[in-house]
């Protein structure tokens, strides 16, 4: 009773008489009882097997095959800890067991899940170890490195916004020519923006200066798109649109707001890095709890 039977409603029990060569011919037969729509609240299961017979080599084929289709659909290993084969794998595990009548065999058997898992969690334990490694050695210096002189950077372009920041317009530098007219210097930076071509601005380009602040842009072949940045002590991207004035009011608010917003996230992702460092020193290294289980039921 395979594929396509529907009488699910009232199954009571289902019999196993063989043992099939895939597991999911076994989940299907199962999936025959154990669904939606079945009136009964507990079903039963039998699977027959004789002693001393073919029946344990066909379970332990299953068995193999129903742990390595798990591996593939899990994709990977557990990373902290997890039982190294499913539920099922366990079942025809026992049912091959049963059916070979030499009680050394089940406890072969549930030695080898043992050691399997262990196996899997000395593993991972060996793997945490080389990613704090890696953390320790290059990935949290580096990042702490970055984030210090980011914050070093930031605080130089904050002071810079804070000496220019003037309810009047401070001018500002197009090309080669300097405007004191803030309608002129917005026209200028519009069609300096306007007149670009992808050739020139592929190897990034400076147009102008505000506030003390280089404005760059660079061609994207890949995007087929311009950027634009501001540039201090730092970089920080902006866009401008199509309005005169508009683009001078994003350069200041990008200046005025922008960047000081910057400086406390920077604070905090290296504050974070810090406390990661001293904790991936404090358990790097350390035994593996279960070492000594693992060897002796290996032994055994």
């Amino acid at each position: 009773m395979g594929t396509g039977t529907n009488c699910q409603k009232l199954l009571k029990a289902v019999h196993h008489i063989d043992c099939p060569y895939r597991p999911a011919d076994l989940e299907q037969r199962n999936g025959r009882i154990i669904r939606q729509g079945n009136q009964n609240k507990e079903v039963d299961i039998f699977n027959y097997v004789t002693k001393n017979t073919f029946d344990s080599y066909l379970y332990q084929l299953v068995e193999n095959k129903q742990k390595f289709v798990s591996q593939i659909m899990t994709s990977k290993s557990p990373v902290r800890s997890a039982e190294d084969i499913d539920e099922n794998g366990l079942n025809y595990a026992q049912l091959k067991a049963l059916a070979s009548g030499n009680p050394k065999i089940k406890r072969k058997m549930n030695l080898e899940v043992e050691v399997a898992r262990l196996k899997t969690l000395f593993s991972a334990h060996q793997e945490n170890n080389r990613n704090l490694q890696y953390l320790i050695n290059r990935k949290l210096p580096e990042d702490i490195e970055r984030f210090t002189r980011l914050i070093e950077n930031c605080k130089t372009d904050v002071a810079q916004a804070s000496a220019t920041k003037s309810e009047e317009f401070v001018g500002m530098t197009i090309g080669k020519k300097f405007y004191d007219d803030k309608k002129e210097a917005g026209q200028a930076l519009l069609d300096a923006i306007n007149k670009l071509s992808p050739t020139a601005a592929i190897d990034g380009l400076n147009i102008g200066k505000y506030r003390g602040f280089d404005i760059d842009v660079a061609y994207s072949t890949l995007t087929n798109m311009y950027s634009y940045k501001i540039k201090n002590a730092d970089s920080y991207e902006i866009s401008f649109g199509t309005d005169t004035y508009g683009n001078i009011k994003r350069l200041d608010n990008q200046i005025d707001n922008y960047i000081s917003e910057k400086l406390p996230k920077y604070e905090n992702s290296l504050a974070k890095a810090k406390t990661q460092l001293e904790t991936a020193k404090a358990n790097v290294d350390k035994p593996f709890e279960k070492m000594e289980e693992y060897e002796s039921k290996e032994k055994e």
